[in-house]
């Protein structure tokens, strides 16, 4: 009996231990990432390209797949904007030497409600991948304007 008893214990304490490491992040895939897709590359250095989204839920770390064409020295402007392209922006800062396919920014905690994400002012080689219109709450942006058809790949986190 006594050893059910541990043993059921262990269980429970387990099972409260997988709950707590799953509680402490939280995904939601705005735009997956496909093999179906292309990189828009930015080359421009007064152009931007943009990804309009509305987060369900609360957020703190967007990922945004950015190939570098795997250079180490790339960079870019990175602005987060609340109410869409034209909104106030909530967090803007510039990534240097960002990582090839994987960029993992930290924006703070932002609430529920419609965001564009923007990247601008390229240093080296730097793009979004990009693919067929997926989302139907929202568009890719290239140069301020909506790309019709197109979607950038982008991914929300909350991280405790």
């Amino acid at each position: 009996m006594k050893r059910t008893a541990l043993a059921f214990g262990l269980m429970l304490l387990a099972l409260s231990l997988v709950s707590v490491v799953f509680a402490a992040s939280t995904e939601i895939i705005i735009v997956a990432e496909s093999g179906d897709h292309k990189p828009d590359q930015l080359t421009d250095p007064n152009g931007s390209l943009g990804q309009e989204f509305i987060a369900p839920q609360t957020f703190n770390t967007l990922v945004l797949p950015l190939p570098t064409w795997s250079t180490t020295t790339s960079g870019y402007t990175f602005i987060l904007r609340k109410h869409g392209p034209s909104g106030e922006i909530v967090y803007q800062e510039d990534i240097r030497n960002a990582q090839d396919n994987r960029s993992i920014i930290a924006v703070g905690e932002q609430g529920v409600g419609r965001y564009y994400a923007e990247i601008s002012k390229p240093v080296g080689s730097i793009g979004w991948w990009t693919r067929e219109d997926v989302y139907n709450r929202g568009a890719a942006y290239a140069n301020g304007k909506p790309v019709m058809g197109s979607d950038r790949e982008t991914i929300i986190r909350y991280v405790e």
